[in-house]
């Protein structure tokens, strides 16, 4: 039967695989041996690959770290780099310093210089040497600008007397144009003297004055033909009197004169109108008079308590005082 020839090869076949078993048991182990070699073989190898594995990350690492310590070095160049840049700075920071404060020494220097030959020009002024801001200086006179200047300014009577006996003395009697005392006034008009917040000392009318009214003329105008007359008095009055004297003269001209133009000062109240900061302010204009003198003349109605002002330009000649050497 088929089936029982089936069972009869597999048992025969079962037979014969246990006879090579048995029969080759000897080749078997050398078989497995082998295997084991070839597997001790592999794990030398593997440790081997292992190792270069190792290595080869040992390398990276030491070229890693290589790499590292170039950027550190790059780094640490740089921080020098930057070092010496904010050296140089400093450097020139330095140099800038000494330099700022070699000017500073040099410019203190010339104004020390400049200023001790001001002084040295001061200390010599006097009677036939200095200009008018010379004696400013000498005086200084500076010192009462801005207005308003103090109350005590304003001069009575008695100032004015004085500093016409000074003129006078000095000029001598015959070439003094200032009527001997006792004096009358040079306003024809009521007046009175206050302060005005931008002009500093002016004339105020105390009633209203009609149009082309006489309201002062030059009767107390001092006269100088030389500077050397106007220096002296100067150097005879008091200090704040002579900075009035500076502020209050002005240089007219003078054809027949020596030097074109002469100098005069006007030793009343009179010195102290004002010239008006605008043509159409203008309400007191001059006017040749009788005998010669100069008058001013109202040019319109005048109401109470209105500053009387003129206008400096209708008389005043600034060349004159180069002319006579102030």
């Amino acid at each position: 039967m088929e089936t029982d020839g089936v069972q009869t090869t597999g048992a025969a076949l079962q037979s014969d695989q246990q006879h090579f078993v048995a029969s080759d048991g000897g080749d078997a182990d050398l078989v497995e041996a082998d295997v084991g070699d070839l597997r001790n073989t592999s794990d030398v190898l593997d440790g081997e690959q292992g190792d270069e594995e190792d290595d080869d990350e040992d390398d990276e690492d030491d070229d890693d770290e290589e790499d590292d310590d170039d950027e550190d070095d790059d780094d640490d160049d740089d921080e020098d780099d930057d070092d010496d840049d904010d050296n140089e700075d400093d450097d020139e920071n330095n140099r800038e310093e000494l330099d700022g404060e070699e000017n500073t020494q040099e410019n203190t220097q010339e104004e020390t210089e400049e200023k001790e030959q001001e002084e040295e020009k001061w200390k010599e002024i006097g009677e036939d040497n200095g200009t008018r801001q010379d004696f400013m200086h000498h005086f200084g006179c500076m010192e009462h600008v801005p207005f308003p200047q103090p109350v005590t300014r304003i001069h009575d009577e008695g100032t004015y007397t004085f500093l016409r006996g000074a003129y006078t003395s000095i000029v001598g009697p015959d070439a003094s144009n200032i009527p001997a005392n006792p004096f009358e006034s040079a306003f024809h008009v009521p007046y009175y003297v206050a302060y005005y917040p931008t002009m500093g000392r002016g004339i105020f009318t105390k009633q209203n004055i009609p149009n082309n009214t006489v309201v002062w003329d030059d009767r107390a105008a001092a006269r100088f033909t030389t500077a050397q007359q106007y220096r002296k008095l100067l150097l005879s009055v008091p200090r704040h009197l002579a900075c009035d004297l500076l502020v209050w003269c002005y240089a007219m001209k003078a054809p027949d004169s020596e030097y074109g133009a002469e100098l005069f000062c006007d030793l009343d109240d009179g010195s102290l109108l004002n010239t008006a900061s605008f043509p159409a302010h203008v309400n007191v204009q001059e006017r040749p008079g009788p005998n010669g003198r100069r008058q001013f003349y109202t040019t319109r109605e005048i109401r109470i308590g209105e500053q009387l002002l003129c206008d400096y330009g209708d008389f005043d000649y600034e060349a004159g005082w180069p002319k006579m050497g102030m």
